[in-house]
């Protein structure tokens, strides 16, 4: 028994660091969409005229025309966004809890006292994740998820500069960190305009 508890705590250490990184997910993806807005390279990469014209199926569903017309559809998709992002960071928030609480109780059933120290290490862990994603390196994940959520964020813009060029003008001023896609999206060649938006 005495094992397992060694095995479980030690496993703790990993385990809060991969949980920790999932947790501070968000805020690499917001550099990594600054990072994309800030480079028009980079943007024309991943928004060309041929990926607005026949967006993947995945990315398109967002902005299916509707009642409520585009602004609804961006409405819409931010928030789902981020009440994803809410309930995944409140299920992970409260993982982590139980992780580092526990990682205590069997540190000290398979270390004796010595075993406090490693909730003292995981918690450092944890602050050490949210120091590395609010200024280290961008990682894969965020960086897809940026690159996602952007390339959502356009298909939409397109469809509806294409019905209301005033109401995308009028949105963008209400969100200037994405005038460089608003920007991009309107100079694009007219006949750049997804098929079957009516």
């Amino acid at each position: 028994m005495n094992i397992l508890y060694i095995v479980v705590a030690v496993l703790s250490v990993p385990g809060t660091l991969v949980l920790s990184n999932l947790f501070w997910l968000a805020p690499r993806e917001a550099r990594g969409v600054a990072a994309l807005l800030s480079s028009p390279e980079l943007l024309q990469g991943i928004v060309s005229a041929d990926f607005l014209t026949d967006p993947p199926i995945d990315i398109a569903r967002f902005a299916q025309p509707g009642v409520g017309g585009y602004a609804f559809n961006m409405a819409a998709f931010r928030y789902a966004d981020e009440m994803a992002k809410r309930r995944g960071r409140s299920l992970l928030g409260s993982t982590l809890i139980v992780m580092i609480i526990g990682s205590g109780v069997v540190g000290v059933l398979a270390f004796g006292w010595f075993g406090l120290t490693l909730p003292i290490v995981n918690v450092l862990i944890l602050h050490t994740t949210f120091v590395g994603s609010t200024q280290g390196a961008i990682d894969d994940a965020a960086t897809a998820k940026a690159i996602e959520r952007l390339q959502v964020t356009a298909v939409i813009l397109n469809r509806w500069y294409a019905k209301s060029p005033q109401e995308v003008a009028t949105w963008l001023e209400s969100e200037p960190r994405m005038k460089p896609l608003g920007k991009l999206i309107t100079k694009l060649p007219d006949a750049v305009t997804a098929p079957n938006v009516e």
